[in-house]
């Protein structure tokens, strides 16, 4: 990842999450679509165009049963 700002999130319970924030993909999106399951951030869709737009990015968050993230995966 180019320009990456790495921090840790405390959870709460003595563990640590990474938190990296960044858009690494060719171009400039200009509208985000999120999708949720209750109040957890499961998908992330990044586009150009406005809402009816080309998809440029997507990023898919998987949790434990507990609520707590355990995967990012972009694609």
């Amino acid at each position: 990842m180019t320009d990456a700002v790495k921090k840790l999130k405390d959870l709460g319970d003595g563990s640590y999450a990474d938190v990296v924030s960044t858009v690494d993909w060719p171009g400039q999106w200009d509208y985000l679509e999120n999708t949720y399951s209750g109040t957890n951030l499961t998908q992330a869709v990044y586009k150009i165009g406005g809402s009816g737009g080309t998809i440029i990015g997507t990023l898919t968050m998987t949790y434990d049963a507990s609520g707590n993230l355990l995967t990012v995966t972009r694609s």
